[in-house]
């Protein structure tokens, strides 16, 4: 079904039948309140909005105030008001279907079609009201076109997919970082550019079972600091299964890095993971990986070995917040540092990492990651002649991003890093602090 431009217009009049209010009593807010309805009705919307407004300095906080107030700025063609106040209504998990679907509407007025078409697909996903998909339905029909007659006789669909993130930041303390251990700070700010490519394709089977192949690069360039720059190329091959409930995933990684032009490392990584639903979240993932690291650099010898890590992570929504929460127990067995003094590099961890994201307006995402990671090391280190001190570190990570989209496929990103190390040996301890500018594309 395809809905012409009247009845476009007339979509937006299920916002006050469907959300008009219960008694509330003779209160401030619900006076306010009151007045908004009845002006809304009338089709003062200016004053609708005036009245909404002044109900929630009375008090009012709830979905359907939003949802209305939304209502009443989409009346007077004022969408981005429109698409914040939408986006408050949804965070009620009731409210959250027709939200997400006014949400579509006001991209789609906007003319992000490819945006308001990902507010119509979400409105199908989560709304059981037969009306309500039927309208999603129809939208999702006019914000994606239909194919070309070009195009439908000769579709090209690539069986390749990965994505490129290219940025210039800020490092205030550049740090050379080996399979997770800070092995040089060079307490100097500089400037850099880095690049991470990713690219994999499906051999056999589908998403579901078969199997993939995936290659990537990472690359860091610091402007004055050339000593620290790193590359780090990536081959994989893996499989995907399925068993019962579970999605189950089996990958072989090698990873080798370069410093500045000379090689420095490779890591050879199998990893077993299975993931599924679970009632109450949107996704249980169990993991675990084993690492051989090989140090290509005979001044580093002492950082070969092993890696064990075992993981599980919860992904849930909170409304529109998507929440994520890890944790992961790490065991390294490394040659160490055998010579005098000795120093060990092989940590027992326990880390725990949150992450929230949430969007603030149609295009604009921000994101709050936090980590904390106990390590305990395996031998005491020889920090002067015959003492011997087991290092203990605390290391705290913040990042705080906000994501542009420009498209479905496209966004930029600004996003600042914060890495705090304390540890009983003081050689060990440090902070740094990132700003990172990035153009991110996928396919």
């Amino acid at each position: 079904m395809r809905l012409g431009g009247r009845c476009l217009r007339q979509l937006v009049w299920i916002f006050i039948i469907v959300v008009a209010p219960a008694a509330y009593g003779a209160t401030e807010d619900e006076a306010f309140y009151d007045e908004a309805l009845e002006a809304f009705r009338a089709g003062e919307y200016e004053r609708a909005v005036e009245g909404f407004l002044r109900a929630n300095t009375a008090g009012r906080s709830d979905a359907t105030l939003y949802y209305n107030l939304g209502s009443s700025y989409y009346k007077l063609e004022r969408y981005t008001e429109a698409g914040i106040a939408f986006q408050r209504a949804a965070q009620d998990p009731k409210m959250a279907p027709l939200a997400t679907y006014n949400l579509g509407l006001v991209a789609y007025q906007q003319g992000n079609t490819a945006i308001a078409a990902s507010h119509f697909r979400r409105t199908l996903a989560i709304s059981e009201n037969d009306k309500l998909r039927e309208l999603a339905q129809a939208m999702l029909a006019r914000s994606e076109p239909a194919p070309s007659a070009a195009a439908q006789a000769t579709p090209r669909v690539s069986p390749w997919t990965g994505f490129v993130e290219a940025g210039y930041g800020d490092d205030d303390n550049v740090t050379l970082i080996s399979a997770d251990q800070a092995l040089v700070s060079s307490y100097q700010r500089d400037r850099f550019l880095e690049l991470l490519a990713y690219t994999g394709r499906r051999l056999t089977g589908d998403s579901r079972t078969g199997i993939r192949i995936a290659g990537g690069i990472y690359a860091l360039r610091y402007f004055d600091l050339t000593d620290y720059d790193t590359t780090t190329l990536h081959l994989g091959i893996g499989r995907n299964d399925t068993w019962n409930e579970w999605r189950m995933a089996t990958d072989l990684d090698v990873y080798r890095t370069t410093l500045s032009t000379n090689p420095f490392t490779r890591t050879t990584t199998l990893a077993v993971q299975g993931r599924r639903r679970i009632p109450g979240f949107d996704q249980l993932r169990l993991r675990y990986r084993l690492s051989r690291i090989d140090e290509l650099a005979t001044v580093f010898d002492y950082l070969d070995g092993w890696r064990n890590e075992f993981d599980a992570s919860l992904r849930w929504r909170a409304g529109t917040t998507r929440l994520r929460l890890d944790y992961e127990y790490e065991i390294n067995n490394r040659e160490d540092r055998q010579t005098t003094p000795f120093i060990s590099v092989s940590p027992q961890r326990h880390t725990l990492r949150a992450v929230a994201r949430q969007p603030l307006t149609n295009e604009l995402t921000g994101t709050l990651d936090l980590q904390y990671r106990y390590s305990r090391y395996r031998d005491p280190n020889e920090v002067a002649p015959g003492i011997f001190v087991r290092r203990e570190d605390i290391y705290t990570r913040t990042i705080g991003r906000l994501a542009y989209a420009l498209s479905d496929d496209k966004e930029l990103s600004l996003e600042y890093r914060f890495t705090d190390n304390r540890s009983n040996i003081p050689r060990y301890t440090y902070d740094r602090h990132q700003i990172t500018v990035s153009f991110y594309m996928e396919w």
